[in-house]
């Protein structure tokens, strides 16, 4: 199981303990700097806040990219300064012009908005010069520096956060299969957008951040087996949240009137499929297996009976039934192909 404390369950107020803790120090340590770094303290608490994060691995990659988009900004405001004077409307464009463009570099990540940000401010404070440039993105790397070791020191646990996604995940998944499940039997428009999408998102974004968190978080490497169960959970309910999206979206004009049969197997299969989401981790731990079992074996007795009934029934449309087999299906094969142990 996953140690956990009060630090762990709330990741917000322990991001703001540790950005207190940075930036004072970031300012502190800068102001016994020799000058000329010494004459620009006030850089160090931007780079201390903007690499404060959960994890040192996820501190040291936003405080580099932070670093190197302000550096390219610095970059493209010295070329633009070679165009004029930099209080004139020209420089001042060909910067924007090429800092926007440098935003397109996918490792920047979110700190590519920093870019222009730092061509403007760069262009306007320090006239375009490199010497300025060189301060103003090294004392930031020196409050960057700071924060990661800070956070090096108080690492948060993102798999907690991660486990805890995929939980309101999964219960707003089984909440819509159940409205899904209900419109059915009673006949009733189709849900559009489901409202697991923003849970999705959320999700997504906890479990990418384990991927740093493994490389510089001791806490999180002893747990490997549990961060492979968190992305084989996220890779079900991805397909689930995809099928469940392309559902809603049929018009209700092609939304056809199944025959009973037909419409008796669907509402079985998605019973079945909202019995194997709502199991714990959905059966892939070690400790759940005897449960996933269970459910996988009436998911597939369901996928079965959904099948047979669509081909009795093949002269009718049957376009939604004919998705939701499509979805029991896929869910199933993935589910398949996951071993018991993630470490095998």
């Amino acid at each position: 199981m996953t140690s956990i404390g009060p630090w762990d369950r709330h990741p917000l107020l322990a991001s703001a303990v540790r950005a207190a803790i940075a930036v004072p120090l970031a300012w502190l340590l800068v102001q016994w700097l020799p000058s000329p770094v010494g004459d620009y303290p006030y850089y160090a608490p931007m780079g201390a806040v903007i690499a404060t994060s959960t994890n040192p691995g996820g501190s040291f990659k936003t405080g580099a990219q932070a670093v190197a988009a302000i550096t390219l900004g610095g970059l493209a405001a010295i070329v633009a300064d070679m165009v004029g004077n930099p209080d004139n409307p020209l420089p001042m464009a060909v910067a924007v012009l090429i800092a926007v463009l440098v935003t397109g570099w996918g490792w920047l990540g979110s700190m590519a908005s920093w870019v222009p940000t730092a061509a403007v401010f760069t262009l306007l404070i320090g006239g375009g010069d490199l010497q300025y440039v060189a301060l103003y993105t090294g004392i930031l790397a020196i409050g960057a520096v700071v924060a990661t070791l800070v956070t090096l020191a108080t690492p948060g646990q993102p798999l907690v956060q991660a486990q805890e996604r995929l939980e309101h995940l999964r219960d707003a998944l089984s909440g819509h299969l159940e409205d899904l499940t209900r419109g059915i039997e009673a006949d009733r428009p189709l849900s559009g957008n489901g409202s697991f999408n923003a849970p999705l998102s959320q999700t997504q974004t906890a479990v990418a951040n384990l991927k740093d968190a493994v490389n510089a978080n001791p806490r999180v490497r002893r747990h490997q087996d549990e961060i492979t169960h968190a992305r084989a959970q996220l890779q079900v309910y991805e397909h689930l949240a995809d099928a469940l999206n392309l559902l809603g979206r049929v018009p209700r004009h092609q939304a056809d009137d199944p025959p009973p049969p037909v419409r008796a197997a669907t509402v079985q299969a998605l019973k079945a499929l909202n019995k194997l989401v709502s199991t714990p981790g959905l059966g892939l731990g070690e400790t759940e297996r005897e449960a996933k079992e269970t459910a996988l074996a009436d998911l597939h007795r369901a996928t079965k009976t959904l099948e047979h009934a669509l081909q009795e029934h093949s002269s009718q449309q049957c376009l939604i039934p004919a998705g939701v087999l499509l979805t029991l299906s896929g869910t199933h094969q993935i589910l398949n192909s996951r071993p018991h142990h993630a470490s095998t």
